[in-house]
């Protein structure tokens, strides 16, 4: 599965397990019947302890601890049960015995890797939820990609290239505005950037997915004529993510057609800030009512 963040995987949890529970029972009913269906359920152990041995092979750290206890016990159990369902073993304690180990097998792994996220080195991060080791052609690309990542409130975005130009027109806005907001932003990497600075006088506009009609062109319209917000920052599509839509669409029209164009020379507190000539910029528009 392709995501962007693992931690969305818990979503299959519930699902996952319920499945699991009506697999159990049916093996358990079908180990009892008289026919070549109480084979199903150490046939499917076996199958299992064999695809549990694939996994732990790209995962060499707990590979050599857990794949031969994972295959004495997994085998060994599912041994036993095709050998009672061949021949009934009227020793209930070498049933037992057997029934146990299978279980331990199959349950040994997941509890080792669920039991490795105490260790922070096989935490994951805010970004990326995981437990026990990564497979190494993974680990190499997040490495790469992950670069400016680190743990904390921060462990979910990395340095953008307007990150110091975004902080400096918010430091501009808020020194000139006195309403609720300092400033409106259309983009979540800027809002973020900025939250996660501290700043509270920030309102994002189309949420994370850039589709969400809150606030919308008439509340922004509404915000500004009441004097509790005079500055927005329109970004470039790049920032976005996903397309334009109709209610973002409406509010950069009426922004770009109703205020004033900040020049960045006025906020921009060392020239080096400034992007380079013909690449996407962040625009800051003065939307106070009246203005000369």
């Amino acid at each position: 599965m392709s995501l962007p963040h693992t931690a969305y995987l818990a979503a299959v949890i519930a699902p996952v397990a319920g499945l699991t529970g009506i697999g159990v029972v049916l093996l358990l009913r079908s180990y009892r019947e008289a026919t070549l269906l109480r084979f199903t359920l150490p046939a499917t152990i076996a199958v299992q302890t064999v695809w549990c041995l694939v996994l732990l092979a790209s995962f060499p750290e707990f590979a050599v601890p857990l794949g031969a206890p994972v295959a004495v016990l997994g085998f060994g159990g599912a041994a036993v049960l095709t050998a009672n369902a061949l021949r009934p073993i009227h020793r209930r304690r070498v049933l037992a015995t057997a029934t146990v180990l299978a279980i331990v097998g199959a349950l040994l792994t997941p509890t080792v890797w669920a039991l490795s996220t105490l260790n922070p080195a096989f935490a994951g991060t805010a970004d990326d939820a995981y437990g026990g080791p990564q497979v190494a052609v993974v680990a190499a690309r997040k490495l790469v990609r992950h670069a400016p990542y680190g743990i904390g409130p921060d462990s979910n975005r990395g340095i953008q290239p307007t990150d110091t130009i975004e902080a400096s027109a918010f430091d501009y806005a808020r020194t000139l505005s006195d309403g609720r907001w300092a400033l409106a932003t259309d983009s979540w990497r800027s809002a973020a950037s900025l939250i996660l600075r501290g700043q509270s006088r920030v309102l994002p506009i189309g949420g994370y997915t850039s589709r969400i009609p809150s606030p919308t062109p008439t509340s922004v319209r509404k915000l500004v004529a009441s004097g509790q917000l005079r500055f927005v920052l329109l970004t470039p599509a790049a920032a976005k993510t996903g397309v334009y839509n109709p209610n973002l669409s409406a509010i950069s029209r009426w922004v770009t057609g109703t205020c004033q164009l900040v020049l960045p020379g006025q906020y921009l507190k060392r020239p080096q800030s400034q992007p380079a000539p013909g690449a996407p910029q962040d625009r800051l528009f003065d939307c106070r009512p009246t203005r000369p």
